[in-house]
């Protein structure tokens, strides 16, 4: 009897347990609610009568995922729908990608077709200047030629006046017009000054022809050195 006894105690405990564990899982599924537990409590006390199922009731609802093909028809589609967004997704990607390349080359060559364009405008212009150069240069040969011609022409003090004035406008060209000269034709315009203002005009030009006739020899100098093998 004490095995038989213990046996049963056993066994109802599990139940007990058994019990519980499938209250827990209908109560945390939600098909098990206090109303319900009421009702089967009714029922067990013979106060509650269910009403009869009419047979022409439809059944239970069809589950959402079993009306949509099952949760696999429904999971399908899901994928599907996700695919086909990635894939638009990585066409227009693709788009883009091709419109910048595009973009960039179209870029690329209109700038190669600007640096080019400068090139060329930039060897236009120096070939311009370099001729607008040499037309000034010769034109203020020939000039030059004529002013010295005059100059020489013209009474000694007259010469003096002019080298000068044009020392206190050009002071370069007045060194030009005195290193033209020959020594006898600088000497007598030279000598026609005699104002201390005209004192220190003959200074700066004798210091300016001594600065200049050094110059030229040290770079004759260096020439003569280079060409030495």
């Amino acid at each position: 009897m004490t095995k038989a006894y213990s046996l049963l105690s056993v066994i109802a405990i599990g139940t007990l347990l058994a019990l519980a564990g499938l209250g827990g899982y209908l109560f945390g599924t939600g098909q098990l609610t206090p109303d319900r537990v009421d009702q089967l409590a009714g029922v067990m006390r013979g106060e509650y009568d269910p009403e009869p199922e009419d047979p022409d009731a439809p059944t239970t609802q069809p589950a959402d995922g079993m009306a949509d093909g099952g949760p696999s028809g429904t999971s399908a589609a899901e994928v599907r729908g996700q695919r086909l967004q990635v894939h638009m997704k990585s066409l227009r990607l693709r788009r883009a990608k091709q419109d910048i390349a595009t973009r960039q080359r179209l870029l690329d060559h209109a700038l190669q077709t600007l640096i080019r364009e400068t090139e060329q405008l930039g060897a236009e212009q120096r070939d311009w200047e370099q001729r607008r150069n040499k037309l000034a240069a010769k034109s203020r040969d020939e000039g030059f030629e004529r002013e010295l011609a005059l100059v020489i022409a013209l009474p000694s003090k007259q010469a003096k006046d002019h080298i000068v004035q044009t020392w206190k406008k050009h002071p370069a060209d007045a060194v030009r017009l005195l290193n033209a000269m020959t020594v006898q034709q600088s000497k007598k315009v030279l000598e026609q000054m005699k104002t201390p203002e005209e004192m220190r005009v003959l200074h700066d030009l004798l210091e300016q022809i001594r600065l200049q006739t050094q110059e030229r020899s040290a770079a004759s100098g260096k020439t003569a050195g280079a060409s030495t093998p």
